[in-house]
């Protein structure tokens, strides 16, 4: 943003900037054909820093889709500092990804699946997300679109405006959201509602069902004003997460609950 290239061009310890951002790319292991970040039991990586209570294995779509966004990223400096050759190769693995993942994730129901290993779930927040970033397109997006507006509509996938990773729907068993997590159901990241994905999910809605997208976005700042943590001690929004059952609550004034809803809501254009 500041157009200062000097930046890329320090070094740390003897290794240049840009480097040391080249190398972080390659770390998280990946299929060299389709450029979809993997894991195995016996080599497991957190999918995703709001699903690191989760149990997951195989290809994975929320790691992918930072991949792809930070693939872009890595372009964008690389065109700023003249660096040809891994603007080029940067862009072709962005492409990689972006092509494969209605192959590897993309189902009948229009939801992306989180894995193909454990956890082989429609991943509400992972959907939302690949639209968000331009992940996907033609019918695939469509279809993404339609099921975001239904679960909406049908109330299986958000409470007060907040989002839930897995349609209330499709729970895997009665003791667990997820196939496999370490929390209990609806706490935490099993089944609690997030305001985080709410941002993803407006953009989805407005695309796809603007009355929807007005409903939610309301219901969002009625429940932000109704617990505003300014009130007294008692109160607490924008939380982590929450859910209804026994009232449950967890870690107040949460900045990415407010912050990513506003980006987004920026982005559609609702405030300058």
């Amino acid at each position: 943003m500041s157009r200062d290239k000097t930046l890329f061009q320090s070094k740390i310890n003897g290794v240049p900037f840009l480097k040391r951002l080249d190398r972080a790319f390659s770390v998280p292991p990946f299929d060299k054909t389709t450029g979809i970040v993997v894991t195995t039991e016996k080599d497991r990586g957190v999918n995703f820093g709001f699903f690191d209570a989760v149990y997951q294995t195989g290809d994975l779509l929320f790691a992918s889709l930072l991949r792809f966004r930070a693939a872009l990223c890595m372009k964008t400096i690389c065109e700023n500092l003249g660096e040809t050759d891994k603007v080029k190769r940067y862009q072709e693995e962005a492409d990689k990804i972006k092509k494969n993942i209605p192959d590897i994730f993309a189902t009948s129901s229009g939801w992306l699946n989180a894995t193909t290993g454990i956890c082989k779930q429609h991943d509400v927040w992972g959907t939302a997300y690949a639209i968000y970033i331009d992940a996907l397109e033609g019918r695939i997006k469509k279809n993404a679109l339609s099921a975001i507006r239904d679960a909406y509509r049908s109330g299986i996938m958000c409470y007060q405006g907040n989002v839930r990773q897995i349609l209330t729907s499709e729970n895997y068993s009665e003791s667990s959201a997820w196939e496999k997590a370490w929390s209990p159901i609806n706490r935490y990241q099993n089944g609690a509602y997030w305001g985080t994905a709410s941002g993803w999910v407006f953009y989805a809605l407005y695309q796809a069902d603007k009355e929807s997208f007005s409903k939610m976005v309301n219901e969002y700042i009625d429940e932000l004003t109704e617990g505003d943590y300014r009130k007294s001690k008692e109160y607490g929004s924008p939380w982590e997460c929450f859910h209804p059952d026994g009232n449950w609550r967890q870690h107040s004034v949460y900045k990415t609950s407010a912050s990513l809803p506003f980006t987004s809501l920026k982005r559609i254009g609702l405030y300058d």
